[in-house]
């Protein structure tokens, strides 16, 4: 039992590692898709708030 508690030690460190990347890089993309359509509808007070 004490052998295999490394690895799934590792394991868990790469999945969590993994999802923090997935969701960082799908706030990115989400925060460019509404970003440009919130200019198209709102007028560009609110692009430029996401954007600094």
């Amino acid at each position: 039992m004490h052998k295999a508690q490394p690895f799934f030690s590792l394991l868990f460190f790469l999945i969590s590692a993994i999802s923090a990347f997935l969701l960082f890089a799908a706030m990115r993309f989400l925060d460019d898709f509404l970003s440009e359509r919130f200019e198209r509808g709102f007028g560009s007070s609110v692009g430029k708030k996401n954007r600094a």
